[in-house]
């Protein structure tokens, strides 16, 4: 579902609109799962497709060595509100490093990219997708009013997304949590790749190149991947089942990958998270003794099942030993599939803090230029993890608008806008880079 559809309707009744966010944010989400898949159906993967110590050395030694290799078509040349513009649509083979390169899919190893560019233009924007954004639409959409302004943008379109989606995924839900993380450093690697491309052809005027003088303007986006999809709307559209399994190697991964390196933080809310998990799983071995003890607890549990006729009322009364010992073990297992669902939870949100929580990355070089916008009402992105972010860009703006995350997009546009604009124009201004 295009959350466009919404907006003719939404848009008319601006005040019920901002009044409901919360709740259609929660409504929206229900019909995203109507589909009947949900998201990291196939398990975690292999979490070892991202590195982050080797991955971020590669980052750090810039510029790139060879070009990106981007080739272009024309789609249009026109004017728009009498602003001559062309529209392109590029191609460019993925420049991953291998192992990435390997983990990604083949449909998502060619990226694809449209630039609206305006005659005569001075600075340059690449807008990133959201989660489930698979056209281009809906950020052109916003590109469109900031030609008059002479800002170029360009649209990448995020792997496993649009044409580069896998044939066996069903829409936007990712199939392994690994596929998640692959996602994300191949943005990354390809947006820098991009940004050096814009700052080459003449974006250097707004601090696109060099990368040192760089905006960043985060709209309605959380500190990390775990507020979305373990705290927010997105939870019920997990599936838990599949990620039950594995559970020490997980701990395993995130223990090494949460560490500190030389470009990156300690994962604190990762360990933070993983002690916690810890803490549990000894404070259970203690009540519930060794082995032989929780066996005979089991045991005692059914007996107390049989004794309750619950599944002789379930079956009638009219079956086998055999039935009702099945019967039994599933009634068990009902009573212990919320600790199970708990323990996917708690890892889960352990892999995305370790890898998706931006507080660990280095600050932007000009925090200063750095707008963010949250809404006050959101389902899916909570205003505490928008805070955090803000609070570790220090001198960073932070901007609320009213309503949740799907009516913020409908009614805020021109907020958003203006967020950018100002963004770009403080990089015209004196500042202190961060080092």
């Amino acid at each position: 579902m295009d959350v466009s559809i919404l907006g003719s309707t939404v848009a008319r009744y601006l005040p019920l609109g901002t009044w409901l966010g919360r709740p259609l944010d929660l409504l929206y989400s229900r019909l995203g799962g109507l589909n009947g898949s949900l998201f990291f159906h196939k398990g975690w993967g292999d979490l070892g497709c991202v590195n982050l110590r080797d991955d971020l050395e590669v980052i750090s030694t810039w510029p790139p060595p060879q070009p990106l290799g981007l080739e272009w078509r024309l789609l249009e040349r026109s004017s728009w509100r009498g602003i001559p513009f062309r529209h392109f649509e590029g191609t460019f083979r993925t420049p991953c490093v291998e192992r990435v390169y390997n983990a990604l899919p083949p449909e998502s190893r060619q990226g694809r990219v449209q630039l609206l560019i305006p005659d005569g233009y001075s600075a340059g924007v690449l807008h990133l997708a959201a989660t489930g954004d698979q056209g281009w639409g809906r950020r052109l959409r916003l590109g469109w009013p900031m030609m008059q302004q002479g800002v170029a943008t360009m649209v990448l379109e995020s792997p496993f997304y649009g044409a580069r989606r896998p044939c066996e995924q069903r829409g936007a839900k990712l199939r392994h949590v690994s596929d998640l993380l692959t996602l994300g450093w191949a943005t990354i690697i390809e947006s820098l790749h991009l940004l050096y491309w814009l700052g080459e052809e003449g974006c250097s005027a707004k601090g696109l190149y060099p990368l040192d003088d760089l905006s960043v303007v985060p709209l309605l986006a959380p500190r990390s991947a775990a507020v979305a999809y373990c705290d927010g709307a997105m939870r019920p559209l997990m599936a838990w089942e599949a990620l039950e399994v594995n559970a020490e190697r997980v701990a395993a991964i995130v223990q090494s990958a949460a560490q500190a390196v030389s470009h990156l933080r300690e994962a604190s809310y990762a360990l933070e998270a993983l002690e916690d998990v810890r803490a549990a799983q000894q404070r259970s071995l203690a009540s519930s003794g060794e082995e032989h003890a929780d066996k005979q607890q089991q045991q005692q549990q059914q007996q107390q099942l049989l004794r309750e006729g619950q599944a002789d009322a379930a079956l009638g009364g009219a079956a086998s030993d055999r039935v009702k010992a099945a019967l039994v073990d599933l009634l068990l297992s009902q009573r212990q599939g919320h600790r199970e669902q708990q323990r996917a939870f708690d890892h889960l949100r352990m892999v995305l803090e370790t890898y998706t929580d931006v507080n660990r990355y280095p600050r932007p070089r000009r925090p200063d230029a750095a707008v963010i916008v949250a809404a006050e009402s959101d389902a899916y992105v909570s205003t505490e993890s928008v805070r955090q972010l803000h609070h570790y860009w220090e001198g960073s703006e932070l901007r609320l608008v009213s309503g949740g995350h799907v009516s913020a997009y409908l009614l805020h546009q021109s907020s958003f806008r203006q967020a950018v604009l100002d963004s770009l124009q403080r990089l015209g201004t004196p500042g202190h880079p961060q080092r």
